[in-house]
């Protein structure tokens, strides 16, 4: 995912891997690692958040922060992270998949 990078002012670097040499390519093509790369500043604001409130995050978020409101987990997903949480929205905001992927290989998601 990511580690840290003198060069990038955030301190990190994205690296995207595959064993797959078509997705290899596609992610090659479409320069997608140097696209995320332009923002790391965001993945590391997103990570402080998610280290500083522990692991249990979007629980903390909903019974202490968001108690007085109803609130579905996808509405809870979009306010804590600014990304969609179903592939299938991931278009209507930005690097939600970006965000969603990086959430998962840290667990803080499922």
């Amino acid at each position: 995912m990511s580690e840290p990078d003198q060069n990038e002012p955030s301190g990190l670097r994205i690296l995207i891997k595959s064993s797959d040499a078509k997705a290899i390519q596609t992610l090659q093509d479409l320069q997608t690692e140097e696209l995320y790369n332009t923002h790391t500043n965001e993945l590391k604001e997103m990570l402080d958040m998610c280290y500083k409130f522990s692991d249990n995050y979007l629980a903390i978020l909903e019974k202490y922060v968001l108690s007085c409101t109803k609130i579905s987990q996808k509405e809870l997903y979009r306010i804590a992270f600014s990304a969609e949480m179903e592939q299938a929205h991931f278009g209507q905001r930005p690097f939600s998949k970006f965000k969603n992927d990086i959430l998962k290989e840290l667990e803080i998601i499922k």
